[in-house]
């Protein structure tokens, strides 16, 4: 495993309390998602804890499980989350307009708390970082 690939690791296996700290991780994934619109979110993984982890923050933030997560050993993983209603909610909790494009910039309301801002930059790193 690279030093990336253990950090990625080892930040999965820190439980998420509330809801709204699973939502503000689940915000600073879905700004590094391989796909962020009003009709389909997919995050593309090679690593099995961070879409196990991605499952478990989606269900406590959103009440639903992203699809996919079920792929051959060794294979990237595609969570895609499609139902209408599950994207509704995603899109209200982090302030967009139904029916309006989605900017991708930071909505600094939801990241007001300093654990939901620490949570955020979990979620960013988790999806999009690296260590060189």
């Amino acid at each position: 495993m690279s030093f990336s690939a253990d950090a990625k690791a080892e930040l999965c296996r820190e439980e998420t309390a509330s809801k709204s700290l699973a939502a503000a991780e689940c915000y600073g994934v879905l700004l590094f998602a391989n796909t962020f619109r009003a009709d389909e979110i997919r995050i593309v993984t090679e690593s099995r804890p961070f879409a196990q982890r991605l499952s478990r923050l989606f269900r406590r933030a959103f009440g639903a499980y992203p699809e996919g997560a079920d792929a051959p050993e060794g294979s990237k993983l595609v969570l895609t989350v499609t139902d209408r209603a599950v994207l509704d909610r995603v899109l209200s909790a982090f302030g967009y307009e139904k029916g309006r494009a989605i900017v991708h910039h930071i909505n600094y309301g939801v990241l007001e708390e300093d654990a939901a801002r620490r949570a955020f930059l979990r979620g960013a790193f988790l999806a999009g970082g690296s260590v060189t």
